[in-house]
C-alpha cells in the first residue's frame, strides 16, 4: 500500500493519492493510518484530508476516521449523463438488451489505468444475481478475461504484441513484468460485453 500512495510528482498528486487508500478492504482511514501508508507527516496528511473533506471526496464518520464522501457521487451522476461512450453505446445496448429474452448482464468497458473497468452496465432481468469479476467499478487484469483482451486487439501499438509472444513475464496482476502498459492508462477504446448468466456469449461494440 505504501509504494503504490508513494507518488512522485506536485503535492496536488500526492494530495489526489490520499483517494487511493480507500478500499472494500480497508474503507476507514484515520490520518495516522495514511501518514504511515503514504510516507509524508502529519500535517502535510491532515492538510491533505481537510482539503479533500472540504469537496465532499472524504468525510468524517466520526472524529478522526474518514471514508469516502458523497461528493463522489455528485460526481459519478454527472459521468453517467454527459460521457460520450455511455452515450452513444446507449442505443445499441438497449436494443441488445431487447433482442436477448435470457437473463444476463450488458456492459460497457474501457481501459481505465493499468486495468479494465466497467463503466456502465445493464441488467436484463429484474432478478437479483451475482456481481461477477466485471461488476461497474471493479478493476479486472488487462491481460486476463475477453474484454481486456479485446480491448488489446484494437490498440495498434508494438508493446502490446510483444507482450504475449511469451518472452515477456507477466505478473499477478497480468501485467506484463516490462510496465509496457503504462502508456496506454486511460485509453478510451471501448469495450461492450453480453455476459449471460447460463450460456457463454459476448458481444463487442466497437
Amino acid at each position: 500500500m505504501a509504494e503504490e500512495t508513494q507518488r512522485s510528482g506536485t503535492s496536488s498528486d500526492r494530495m489526489l493519492s490520499v483517494m487511493d487508500l480507500f478500499t472494500p478492504e480497508q474503507p476507514e482511514w484515520t490520518v495516522e493510518q495514511a501518514c504511515v501508508a503514504m510516507g509524508q507527516s502529519e500535517s502535510t496528511v491532515y492538510r491533505y484530508f481537510r482539503s479533500l473533506a472540504a469537496v465532499g471526496l472524504i468525510f468524517s464518520i466520526r472524529p478522526g476516521r474518514y471514508l469516502l464522501g458523497p461528493g463522489i457521487i455528485h460526481y459519478e451522476r454527472q459521468l453517467r449523463l454527459s460521457d460520450p461512450l455511455i452515450r452513444a453505446a446507449e442505443p445499441a445496448v438497449v436494443k441488445m438488451a431487447a433482442e436477448y429474452a435470457e437473463q444476463g448482464l450488458i456492459f460497457l468497458s474501457r481501459i481505465y489505468r493499468d486495468s479494465v473497468m466497467t463503466t456502465h452496465e445493464h441488467r436484463i432481468s429484474a432478478e437479483p444475481f451475482p456481481e461477477g469479476a466485471f461488476g461497474r467499478g471493479r478493476l479486472a487484469p488487462l491481460f486476463r478475461g475477453a474484454p481486456g483482451l479485446a480491448l488489446l486487439s484494437f490498440l495498434r501499438c508494438g508493446p502490446f504484441g510483444r507482450s504475449t509472444s511469451g518472452s515477456t513475464q507477466v505478473t499477478p496482476s497480468g501485467l506484463p513484468s516490462s510496465g509496457a502498459c503504462g502508456r496506454f492508462a486511460g485509453s478510451a477504446t471501448p469495450s461492450v460485453w453480453m455476459i449471460p448468466t447460463r450460456a457463454s456469449c459476448t458481444c463487442r461494440f466497437p
